[in-house]
């Protein structure tokens, strides 16, 4: 895989989920997906619209590179994995963790032990999480499945609170089956007060000096919210989740690379 060059400035920066919005999920749909276009757009324009493009994901480190190796020919300018826990670089092929984001987690409070504790004090009310595979755990992060019940907003908010105890905050996001993900589940998701995908655009914001104006993110779930929130250009693809689509002004009418090319040729 090759690396985009970084542009001698940067005005701009498109931010993609990876799963069902940078790459299908089904093996057939990554055939037809269009990523030599999408490639190919970005490598020409780069320069000339000042533009950066990255990954923000629930994936990890290791999963998202595994993922997208065979399937995209470049590595996106920055990785932000494991849900916006994770921030990485991609210069020259190389992929450098950021020393910033780093220290924004230690000075959090955040320890990763305190999850099992934190586990422990839900068993033992009667809440049992089911860990989900290890693509979806990180460094600072645990994902596991809350399958749906009657007292679901009681264990939603007991959940919460005693998240918080531990300087640790969680996120619910109904499961999507188009992604392998159980039916009727929730993705229940730990991870430092400091971070998350909208806390990855605001990170952005910082270290390149930008505003809301200069981000343009595409997602396929209710977790890609956080992220939109940060930016006055969000797009939901056309085949996220149902519940997303009703909750969220602006869909694509086809798939990313089919819509995104028109848009950004007037970004």
């Amino acid at each position: 895989m090759k690396s985009y060059i970084f542009p001698p400035n940067i005005s701009k920066v498109i931010c993609s989920d990876l799963d069902e919005t940078f790459m299908p999920f089904s093996e057939i749909e990554k055939a037809n997906s269009g990523i030599n276009e999408l490639e190919k757009f970005l490598s020409e324009n780069i320069v000339d619209q000042s533009m950066i493009f990255g990954l923000i994901t629930g994936s990890n480190l290791t999963a998202t590179l595994r993922k997208i190796n065979g399937y995209a020919n470049y590595y996106p300018h920055f990785i932000a994995s494991s849900l916006g826990t994770e921030f990485h670089w991609v210069r020259n092929n190389e992929i450098i963790e950021s020393e910033k984001w780093v220290q924004l987690i230690e000075d959090s409070g955040f320890k990763k032990e305190n999850i099992s504790t934190v586990l422990h004090i839900l068993s033992n009310q009667g809440i049992e999480l089911i860990s989900e595979p290890e693509d979806y755990q990180g460094k600072y992060k645990a994902t596991l499945y809350y399958h749906i019940q009657n007292n679901m907003e009681h264990d939603f908010n007991f959940i919460r609170q005693t998240a918080l105890d531990f300087h640790m905050k969680v996120l619910f996001n109904k499961c999507n089956p188009a992604t392998g993900d159980p039916e009727n589940s929730y993705d229940i998701e730990f991870l430092p007060l400091c971070c998350g995908k909208g806390e990855v655009i605001d990170f952005l914001k910082k270290e390149l000096n930008l505003s809301s104006d200069s981000f343009y993110c595409f997602g396929d779930s209710f977790n890609d919210f956080s992220m939109f929130a940060q930016t006055k250009h969000a797009y939901l693809v056309a085949n996220a989740d149902p519940e997303a689509i009703k909750n969220h002004p602006h869909v694509l009418e086809k798939n990313i690379v089919g819509v995104s090319k028109k848009k950004c040729k007037n970004l």
